[in-house]
């Protein structure tokens, strides 16, 4: 499903197992009332999304950079955005709005 990101290690050996259980998460599930119908309609809108992706990201992408104020947590110590830090994070909320849709909400 996904390419090489730098920073996403999901399903990675080296990554610390969660303190929570499935149990947990059920519970969690259920505090915020997600239900199977959920989970389906996760499932179609990644469908849906999957090409749109890069439009999601680019309307983001414009709100922040509309926003002095949200812009400085994407710059460096000269206030000036880095690209290769806004380039990596992306990719990876590219990914997390693929994964949010398409993975199973499980201990992996």
């Amino acid at each position: 499903m996904a390419k090489s990101i730098t920073g996403y290690t999901y399903g990675s050996a080296d990554l610390a197992r969660s303190p929570l259980s499935l149990e947990d998460l059920d519970l969690l599930e259920k505090t915020v009332l997600l239900t199977d119908e959920d989970h389906k309609a996760l499932r179609q809108a990644g469908e849906v999304l999957n090409d749109q992706v890069d439009d999601v990201l680019d309307l983001w992408y414009g709100f922040v950079g509309a926003n002095p104020h949200l812009l400085t947590y994407f710059a460096g110590s000269d206030g000036e955005p880095v690209a290769s830090y806004l380039s990596g994070v992306r990719e990876r909320f590219g990914q997390w709005i693929r994964d949010t849709c398409g993975r199973d909400y499980d201990q992996a």
